[in-house]
């Protein structure tokens, strides 16, 4: 099985299109049939009903005994954000809009994570349309702008709950690494004692300063030639890293008031790194032969 999918909120999904037969001859001087205008909100509604049939047949794959898949499924979040140099506050960085859903052969997965991305580049074009209609329902702020001013991203599900989600939505630390405290995440309030800085300091630039005065104090070479217990060799290691898990969580999702980067993409820091964004969208119809070209 093999297929795509895609929802505003849910999910969207999009199975295989029959070509309809237009029956009667046309009207001389007609120029042919007049093509209906695109209804984003009925597609819309016909691929969320597709993706939640493919995400069913996963899971039903899943449940099964049988250890013998010929297609892997992977569920994707798409962002949206503005073009312009004049965007409407909140649009100027990327909002979460829609899912989509892919259903590749295995033989196709297996081909790198380059190929993996010029596939999802290719879903994201062909439902430009219905993304950006998704966009308007989920912030109307959206209907403001044109849909030609609208780029978009996209990273998998699980990565999205991860360093976005459960960090920033429901308040949990995702980001952190194992250190002194072993397997056990660090959470930001923690990371702020461990660089000695204020609670609800968030100003990058601070961060950073903090981050280097406490690498320089505890430094392996300032120890060269000096005494010390094996405790307090091990203690010093741990501190140190402990310094540098700190940053990694505290960098996560701070705005840097310095530069133009975006901080939605710095969720997470330097460990989240299948955000696929901006993404170059394709004419509709080179992406639905990309993807016919996969088998999705």
């Amino acid at each position: 099985m093999a297929g795509k999918g895609m929802g505003g909120g849910g999910g969207m999904g999009m199975a295989t299109k029959t070509k309809s037969r237009s029956k009667g001859k046309n009207k001389k001087g007609s120029g042919g049939p007049k093509q209906a205008p695109f209804d984003a909100a009925a597609s819309l509604l016909r691929m969320e009903s597709i993706y939640d049939k493919l995400c069913k047949e996963a899971f039903k794959q899943e449940e099964s005994e049988s250890d013998s898949f010929d297609s892997i499924t992977t569920e994707y979040v798409v962002t949206a954000r503005s073009l312009s140099a004049n965007a409407p506050a909140g649009l100027s960085d990327w909002v979460p809009v829609s899912q989509i859903v892919l259903v590749r052969p295995i033989s196709e997965d297996e081909r790198g994570s380059e190929h993996a991305k010029e596939t999802i580049r290719a879903a994201v074009s062909e439902l430009c349309r219905e993304s950006y209609f998704a966009a308007t329902l989920s912030a109307p702020i959206f209907r403001r702008i044109p849909a030609n001013d609208v780029e978009y991203a996209a990273e998998p599900l699980g990565a999205f709950h991860r360093y976005v989600y459960d960090d920033v939505i429901e308040g949990k630390s995702s980001t952190g690494t194992s250190g002194g405290k072993g397997e056990e995440a660090m959470g930001k309030a923690e990371a702020r004692k461990v660089l000695n800085l204020d609670e609800g300091v968030t100003d990058a630039r601070d961060i950073k300063s903090a981050y280097r005065k406490k690498t320089f104090a505890l430094h392996p070479d300032r120890f060269v030639g000096v005494v010390r217990t094996d405790e307090e060799i091990i203690q010093s290691a741990t501190d140190f890293t402990n310094v540098k898990i700190a940053y990694e969580v505290l960098s996560s999702g701070v705005r840097d008031t310095s530069s133009s980067a975006s901080w939605y993409e710095s969720l997470g820091g330097k460990q989240r790194m299948e955000f696929f964004g901006p993404i170059e969208l394709l004419p509709i119809s080179a992406a639905k032969k990309t993807l016919e070209g996969t088998g999705c």
